[in-house]
């Protein structure tokens, strides 16, 4: 039996009692409107293929590098994360907050991908709380 599953063709089938095993497949043409496939559809046929993170054959690897003051930058690259990609094709820079004094901190630079169709880069700190011992 066919019918409509997460916007694809699927068949209904019966395995050891279970039913509604759905196989989804693509991609065909459209005809009048019966095939609509959204983003995360288009991408998962990279699974498998693609693991999420930077790719390392992409320009510099989105590198991070000092550059002046408290500016670093991101270097050019690819990232794939969350069936979504990231193009970053000039360098990238960001802005690191001054550090404390007396504390130990690490910095990280983060890509962030959600579902509000917008991705960021973000220079994210952490101090350690302790003092330092001499």
């Amino acid at each position: 039996m066919s019918e409509l599953c997460n916007n694809s063709a699927c068949f209904s089938v019966e395995i050891k009692g279970t039913s509604d095993i759905c196989v989804t497949f693509g991609f065909y043409n459209s005809k009048e409107g019966d095939r609509r496939y959204d983003a995360i559809q288009m991408s998962s046929i990279f699974d498998g293929i693609i693991q999420d993170g930077i790719l390392q054959h992409v320009g510099t690897a989105m590198v991070v590098k000092e550059s002046e003051a408290m500016i670093i930058n991101v270097g050019v690259g690819r990232a794939w994360f969350n069936h979504t990609w990231t193009l970053n094709d000039a360098l990238l820079p960001l802005v690191v907050p001054q550090s404390e004094i007396l504390l130990n901190r690490y910095d990280a630079v983060v890509l962030e991908v959600d579902s509000r169709e917008a991705v960021r880069a973000n220079a994210v700190s952490y101090t350690h709380l302790t003092l330092p011992t001499t």
